[in-house]
């Protein structure tokens, strides 16, 4: 027997538009909205499927350290120099470059624009677990903390 959408008593039902919304509602809750006269339909509802887009995760690489002071010293700038061009804290350049700091996607996309190098790799989801665009090899949450760690180091 099909029951009532607001407060899910069985029984005889009427369509009432309630705030905006057409609604099967018993004969007590159709007095918070207005009837409509049309036949009463009652349709099996059926479970709303949405298609999930795959999502996808920045990880900066393990050796930005190298990486940053490599170019920086190439570019002939110091650290300081480096800081004030991308509007950044010269000891947050040096705790980046000697490996203390990992740098925040913001601050990686900073230096990947001023260098042009590459600090952030995308990993794509996929069926739950994360794998790299190469799809040669998947990519586990012991992954990402090997990652980590070897960026600390």
């Amino acid at each position: 027997m099909p029951s009532c959408d607001m407060c899910g008593a069985e029984g005889k039902l009427v369509r009432a538009l309630v705030e905006g919304t057409e609604l099967n509602v018993c004969s007590g809750c159709a007095k918070f909205g207005k009837a409509i006269p049309s036949p009463v339909r009652f349709v099996k509802k059926q479970k709303e499927v949405r298609e999930q887009k795959p999502e996808s995760l920045d990880i900066i690489v393990p050796e930005y350290s190298r990486i940053i002071r490599k170019k920086r010293e190439e570019a002939g700038i110091s650290q300081d120099d480096l800081a004030k061009k991308i509007a950044e804290k010269q000891s947050v350049i040096q705790k980046v470059e000697s490996g203390q700091m990992e740098p925040s996607i913001n601050l990686a996309k900073k230096l990947e624009n001023f260098f042009k190098i590459r600090l952030i790799e995308k990993y794509d989801e996929k069926g739950g677990a994360l794998s790299t665009k190469r799809k040669t090899a998947e990519f586990t949450i012991g992954d990402a903390i090997r990652v980590k760690q070897k960026g600390t180091k």
